[in-house]
């Protein structure tokens, strides 16, 4: 994986997996979701930013702050999505939190002290524009916009239209993150719809967590709990060197995991630039197509491996799994065991404005708040830690390392 992207490597080989389980025969993508109320929302929001100010230092101004519904967001079918409150400490800006509007998605899908993405469209005049120009080509006659959220870095908004007789046309969207417009009639989606329709199919263990999560603050009355942080809630794993991104993420996301190793009982590892380098040419970063820094993820087990033999340490091993269930992050935090986390369109992570995308980070410990989170080393950040909501991409891969 390159910085902020893999190109379509990881799209491919996660698409070819997902049309294996489309024909799966039994399994369907409809479940039982309940819609979320406003209020019920609010309370969680609220309560979710004292949460997340018990837990985490760099929030802390969050402790009484407040939240004010910004945005209803919505899927492509109209279907209400998401609620995104804007956090406010002491009167002023602080961040926002968006919270789920059903019960088939975690409480908690992003948070952060970043901008709220929608607000960005204000800086970007050009694309609504566009828009226009559409529209007047078209003759149509654009109606209010609405925003749209499907999950990880899929932020749009939405222009109906309408023609001379009033009759409903297909609506244009402006791809906030990746500052596109989309004419009438053209899927927004990198990867065809229909794929990501089905990408559900894989988070089976996801959805449940959700709905449990979702099931003890309905019959709470949208009350949560606040849990001390060493009570079994939470895994750590302290040691793992920070590496700022170089010569690719992935390379540098699986430097740091044998980093970590080189200072716990196997040093023959190099550090730093020369660790990551040498991973780097192990998995071909860069070498063939497209030459930018990107990583075909088969490749990063392979140079792991190849690395750790090079330095004497056979015993190793390393293993891509495409299947990266909750249950599994948990455990190899709690047995003190770091791992790659590579994510396709990735949400935003706490602290930033700006989602992760497609990109390798290496997997530090997790917490489960009102919600299931990831705390990962991203390769952008060397001073501190970020939070992702696990699921918040449209698919994962993690490369497990074991001694």
């Amino acid at each position: 994986m390159k910085k902020n992207g893999t190109t379509g490597a990881l799209a491919l080989l996660i698409a070819l997996v997902l049309l294996s389980v489309i024909v799966v025969p039994g399994v369907s993508a409809e479940r039982d979701s309940i819609q979320v109320s406003l209020g019920t929302a609010e309370k969680v929001a609220l309560e979710s930013t004292q949460e997340i100010s018990a837990r985490l230092n760099e929030f802390s101004d969050w402790s009484k702050a407040s939240v004010t519904l910004s945005q209803q967001c919505y899927d492509l079918e109209g279907n209400l999505t998401a609620y995104m409150f804007e956090v406010y400490s002491d009167g002023r800006y602080s961040g926002f939190i968006l919270i789920s509007s059903t019960t088939d998605k975690v409480p908690v899908l992003e948070f952060s002290k970043g901008r709220n993405p929608y607000s960005i469209l204000t800086d970007k005049t050009d694309l609504e524009k566009q828009v226009q120009t559409i529209s007047s080509e078209k003759e149509f006659t654009v109606e209010d916009p609405r925003n749209i959220y499907l999950g990880g870095t899929f932020y749009y908004i939405e222009y109906p239209m309408t023609d001379s007789h009033g009759m409903k046309q297909p609506s244009a969207l402006v791809d906030i993150v990746r500052s596109k417009v989309f004419p009438s009639g053209f899927s927004p989606m990198e990867v065809p719809l229909e794929l990501y329709e089905q990408h559900n199919l894989i988070e089976h263990e996801y959805h449940e967590l959700a709905q449990k999560e979702w099931a003890a603050i309905i019959a709470g009355e949208g009350s949560l709990t606040i849990t001390d942080p060493l009570s079994g809630y939470s895994g750590y794993i302290s040691g793992i060197p920070a590496y700022y991104w170089y010569r690719g993420c992935s390379p540098t996301a699986a430097g740091m995991v044998l980093g970590y190793w080189d200072s716990h009982g196997y040093p023959n590892f190099p550090v730093g630039t020369s660790l990551i380098n040498e991973l780097a040419n192990a998995m071909g970063t860069g070498s063939t197509w497209p030459f930018d820094g990107s990583t075909w993820p088969w490749m990063i087990d392979d140079g792991i491996m190849t690395v750790c033999q090079n330095h004497g340490y056979s015993g190793f091993s390393a293993a891509n799994d495409y299947w990266m269930e909750w249950t599994e992050i948990k455990n190899a935090v709690n047995s003190q065991k770091p791992f790659v986390i590579s994510m396709l369109h990735g949400g935003i992570g706490s602290g930033y404005s700006q989602p992760y995308g497609d990109h390798s980070v290496t997997c530090a410990g997790y917490s489960e708040f009102s919600t299931p989170f990831v705390n990962v080393w991203d390769t952008w950040d060397i001073y501190s830690t970020h939070y992702i909501a696990y699921g918040n991409w449209w698919g994962s891969m993690a490369t497990w390392v074991n001694p």
